[in-house]
């Protein structure tokens, strides 16, 4: 995803070296501070849906292809999976917070994916 990021949306994203250290030093995602994890999930939640939207349009251009992914990715996802977003997302006020740090990255916060956090909580 990083890679395409950067390619697609002309954004670095945060790496996990940058959030959980490297090497010896190294931490796990669950010893990651709220403060510090809030921005890079929300980073991962953001680009993903604007790769998406990029994507996509990049796909309808080809219809025979765009045909044949949307035939084998609803084999994989026949039943939407339905999750409490409740137990993963932290309090609405650092989800905020959250939402107008990444908004700064890319100017404005992409009105789909500031409606998905909203929903979720």
């Amino acid at each position: 995803m990083d890679d395409l990021s950067e390619y697609y949306l002309n954004h670095q994203t945060i790496s996990f070296s940058e959030v959980a250290g490297k090497g010896k030093k190294q931490i796990t995602f669950n010893q990651v501070s709220l403060e510090v994890a809030s921005p890079y999930a929300c980073e991962d939640v953001i680009v993903t849906d604007l790769l998406n939207q990029v994507l996509d349009e990049n796909l309808a251009q080809y219809p025979k292809l765009a045909k044949l992914y949307q035939r084998n990715s609803s084999k994989v996802t026949n039943e939407p999976l339905r999750v409490d977003m409740a137990t993963f997302l932290p309090p609405r006020y650092k989800l905020a917070n959250c939402t107008n740090k990444i908004s700064n990255f890319f100017g404005s916060c992409p009105s789909a994916a500031t409606e998905a956090l909203t929903l979720a909580i």
